[in-house]
Formats: C-alpha cells, sequence, structure tokens
C-alpha cells in the first residue's frame, strides 16, 4: 500500500488513502468514505452509465434502470417511501466499486467490506438504512433478476438456483441520458414524499 502522494498522485491522498474522483469532480476516498463527498447527481450519473453483468447482456442495460425497476416492483407492493428509497438505492455503492460480479466479490478478500462501508456511508448521507435492506426489497431484487435473465440473457447452460417468477412486462430500452434523469426524478419523487410521511 502506497503511504504518499507521491506514490500515486492521481490515485492516493496521504492519510486518507486511495480515491477516485467522481462525475461532478468531488475526490472519494474508497477506504474512508464521507457523507459529505457524496452526491446523488453522481451515483444517478455513474450507474447510468455502467451496464449490468459486467456487459453480459444482449443491449445496453445499466444499474440505474435496474435500480429502478426494483424500485418499480417495491412500489407495487407498498407505498412506504422509506422502502421505496431503500429499493432505488440498494446498489448504490456501484456508483463507487462498479457492478462487480458477485463471484468475483467473493473471490477477493476485502472486496465485500470496502463495498458494505460505501453503502454505511451512502445510508448516513440520505438517512436510510442500506446495509440491513428489508426482506421485500431483496425479494424483488430477485424478481428484476429473474426478468432481466429472460429478457437480457442469451441461453445458457448455467443454472440460477431458487429465482422466482420473472414478471411479464418488457423491460424497455433506455439511453444511459434516460437512465440518469429517471433516476433523479424517482429519487426526487421519493424523498418528498418521505418529508410529506415525517411531517404527519
Amino acid at each position: 500500500m502506497p503511504n504518499s502522494t507521491n506514490d500515486h498522485p492521481y490515485t492516493f491522498d496521504g492519510d486518507k488513502g486511495p480515491y477516485i474522483n467522481t462525475y461532478s469532480g468531488k475526490s472519494f476516498h474508497i477506504l474512508n468514505p464521507e457523507p459529505d463527498d457524496i452526491d446523488i447527481k453522481d451515483i444517478a450519473h455513474h450507474l447510468s452509465l455502467q451496464c449490468r453483468s459486467v456487459g453480459a447482456v444482449t443491449r445496453h442495460y445499466s444499474v440505474a434502470q435496474h435500480s429502478l425497476f426494483v424500485c418499480q416492483l417495491v412500489s407495487e407492493q407498498t407505498a412506504d417511501p422509506v422502502i421505496q428509497m431503500q429499493a432505488i438505492m440498494h446498489d448504490s455503492e456501484e456508483y463507487i466499486t462498479g457492478d462487480w460480479p458477485t463471484p468475483i466479490k467473493w473471490c477477493i478478500p476485502g472486496v465485500r467490506t470496502v463495498a458494505k462501508n460505501i453503502k454505511k456511508a451512502i445510508g448516513e448521507k440520505f438517512g436510510i438504512e442500506l446495509v440491513n435492506m428489508p426482506p421485500i426489497v431483496k425479494r424483488m431484487d430477485n424478481v428484476a433478476m429473474a426478468t432481466e435473465k429472460e429478457q437480457l440473457y442469451l441461453p445458457s447452460e448455467v443454472v440460477w438456483h431458487d429465482m422466482p417468477e420473472p414478471d411479464e412486462r418488457a423491460i424497455p430500452t433506455l439511453s444511459p441520458q434516460e437512465a440518469e434523469k429517471l433516476f433523479i426524478d424517482k429519487y426526487n419523487e421519493v424523498a418528498v414524499h418521505i418529508m410529506q410521511h415525517e411531517r404527519k
């Protein structure tokens, strides 16, 4: 591990450790995530440009669009705006880590801890629990994944175990720009509902 800015002048910041620059120009310190360094615009922009499953799909399908799909499915099950916010933000740490496939996360020591700490900081920023998700979010995430498997992946010998029935609606094609705007719009909509709920 380098210990000075001279080792990696563009990626390492002394005692704060390695960092990356975000779309908005912020410096996000990967091992010392600070809520003040987190911006919803960065989250929406980064996720909209990241393809799910490291590109192993038949067309561009972003993490942002997947998050919107999960939020849609959750919103059809509950009107609780906090849970809806947890749904749209359930993969939000990937704006920093990228969409690492789960098998790789299991293979490389420390990756899951880093991702968990980033997700915790995002939760602190927006005042929601993101590390321990409600069961409904996990269920709808699996429904979304089952639907994506049916519509966005070529036939494969790989067996996806214990998957729920997929949703029957067609997954639309969204450009990164469309997904980014819809993500921000949904975030703002749900955030307003949370504020209204808290005033009651």
